[in-house]
């Protein structure tokens, strides 16, 4: 495996993100054809000079040719919320770091994004919720939180079959809201917990503890070891991101 097909953090903060980014840059895609698209079909005249230059000031990052997202990545769009690297530092400030910086910018959302009334554009999304469900497929999701399946408690009557299970889990969930409410409920509070876990993750990583772990290998050889976390990975399936290790502050790692 090359070092192209590797992901460092597969952890909900890390991968929620990830997906709202790439959300949020299809939506800017789309909104900004929609508008020109509204403009070429009014008559000449000052209506339609002034939809064109709502359409050509709206994320002026987008008027490249070919069109280039105002930020690829959720990486990037942290540059928004925290101060800049001094000192030649690869990391922010520890107090950006610990969101507790007053200098630090808010992020500029555009204003034909902040609506959250029912006639703003409407933005599709996923992130992970908690579905209650029962472990009998055909029962499908139940009440959130329901500690029984009222289904199987009609079948099961008399029944000596064992039971099947209800269990909460996270799913990936796919979401319509207003774009406003989307950046205000989601995206924004997702790029601050990203902007506190991302620098952990890469300090812990192989190029920062890692390497000075081997120089001091190099130095003077012996036994060396490496482990990432407390304990090894399991590979996550169906969209299902890791949540019990470096991630979870529950479990004291």
């Amino acid at each position: 495996m090359t070092e192209a097909h590797k992901q460092m953090c597969g952890c909900e903060t890390c991968l929620v993100p990830d997906g709202l980014q790439k959300s949020l840059n299809a939506f800017r895609c789309r909104q900004k054809a929609t508008l020109l698209s509204k403009a070429h079909a009014l008559p000449v005249g000052p209506a339609q000079v002034a939809v064109l230059r709502v359409a050509f000031n709206y994320q002026p990052t987008l008027n490249h040719t070919p069109p280039h997202p105002w930020h690829s990545n959720p990486g990037l769009a942290l540059g928004e919320i925290q101060c800049a690297c001094e000192g030649g530092f690869a990391f922010p400030r520890w107090e950006c770091v610990l969101r507790s910086c007053k200098s630090c910018p808010e992020y500029p959302v555009p204003p034909e994004e902040q609506g959250t009334d029912n006639d703003a554009p409407k933005i599709k999304f996923h992130v992970y919720t908690t579905v209650t469900e029962c472990t009998k497929h055909e029962h499908g999701v139940l009440t959130p939180g329901a500690k029984t399946c009222p289904h199987c408690a009609k079948e099961s009557s008399g029944s000596t079959k064992k039971k099947p299970k209800v269990r909460s889990r996270k799913h990936l969930t796919e979401m319509t809201r207003a774009i406003g409410t989307f950046h205000e409920k989601y995206y924004l509070p997702a790029l601050k917990k990203l902007a506190y876990h991302r620098p952990h993750v890469r300090m812990l990583g192989k190029e920062h503890c890692g390497s000075a772990r081997l120089d001091a290998h190099k130095r003077r050889p012996s036994l060396r070891t490496r482990r990432d976390y407390a304990e090894r990975l399991h590979v996550a399936g169906g969209c299902r991101a890791q949540g019990v290790h470096a991630c979870d502050p529950h479990q004291g790692r």
